[in-house]
């Protein structure tokens, strides 16, 4: 009858739905598999190539054992306690105060460390804030030196400086601020986007891949340095800080530091004089160092010291 033709058409129908639609699935599994072995491959090959590749020595060699994972850190020399915080982009570590920590040594106690998430210190957290970081500093200050500090902060560690010294002030001495990042970027917030881009970082194999993807583009060795130490877990960090998790704002914190903040500028990084003059009202003293840009301490290590000697050997106690 007409019923069951139509029936009977209906099922052949359905059975080569159901089999092109298992094959098509098929072969989208295949091809996903394909990709993601092909993006395994990609990993391993550029992570063994970082560390066959980049001859880094890190200069840090002792371990804190921080509640949320190991913090690699040095201490050298006698004296008053001097702690270095290197900057805060990905790649970052405690290898760019290598020529100023011998010269700091001859007249401080010094501690320089790799943060969580740099260096070879841990990179076992998946989310990094700047509350975290917080931790860290006040953690550190309070287990480790035991003492007031004065504490240098490169680039973006300014705001981590900031916010420590505003809840726990006494355990700072001084603070200064070397090339500060602009008060704006730390008011960026994250997004429904950068949550997302934060998402794909996290993603084993496709999170990786993208991170030393990024990296190779930018051909910056210091990415590499940082991939080649638990290199899969290095792109927890980047995802973090492209999503702005690392942000957190300072303009309505900073006035009320009672810790005295000086400032060291590059005289010729770019923007430095619209980014410090953010910072002018607040500062105690500051100084520029001549032909220096991002890192003086690097670039002009006997300046940076000469600097930084001249900003210390006032008394700004009875701010």
């Amino acid at each position: 009858t007409t019923n069951k033709m139509r029936t009977l058409c209906f099922k052949k129908i359905m059975i080569f739905v159901l089999g092109f639609m298992k094959k098509l699935i098929t072969k989208i599994i295949t091809f996903i598999s394909f990709v993601l072995i092909a993006m395994e491959a990609f990993n391993k090959i550029v992570l063994y190539l970082a560390k066959k590749e980049i001859k880094v020595n890190p200069i840090v060699d002792k371990t804190y054992n921080w509640r949320l994972g190991d913090i690699k850190y040095l201490v050298k020399g006698e004296g008053e306690s001097l702690l270095l915080i290197h900057n805060m982009t990905p790649g970052s570590s405690s290898l760019e105060w290598k020529k100023v920590i011998d010269k700091f040594a001859e007249k401080y106690r010094v501690y320089a460390l790799d943060l969580p998430g740099f260096g070879i210190s841990d990179k076992k957290i998946k989310t990094y804030t700047n509350f975290l970081y917080v931790s860290v500093i006040c953690d550190f200050i309070s287990e480790i030196i035991k003492e007031k500090t004065t504490v240098v902060t490169s680039g973006e560690a300014a705001s981590i400086a900031v916010l420590s010294a505003y809840q726990r002030k006494d355990l700072f001495d001084k603070i200064v601020f070397v090339n500060p990042e602009s008060m704006k970027v730390y008011n960026t917030a994250p997004d429904k986007d950068s949550k997302k881009i934060k998402t794909l970082f996290s993603l084993p194999i496709i999170g990786t891949f993208l991170y030393l993807i990024n990296v190779r583009k930018d051909d910056n060795t210091d990415y590499l340095f940082a991939a080649q130490y638990d290199g899969e877990n290095a792109r927890h960090y980047y995802g973090s800080y492209i999503g702005n998790y690392v942000n957190f704002p300072i303009h309505h914190k900073i006035g009320n530091v009672e810790t005295p903040m000086l400032l060291i500028t590059g005289e010729k990084y770019n923007n430095i004089y619209n980014t410090s003059s953010e910072y002018n009202e607040y500062i105690d003293n500051n100084y520029t160092i001549e032909n220096a840009s991002q890192f003086p301490h690097l670039e002009k290590p006997e300046a940076f010291c000469e600097a930084f000697n001249v900003l210390l050997q006032y008394d700004y106690n009875d701010k």
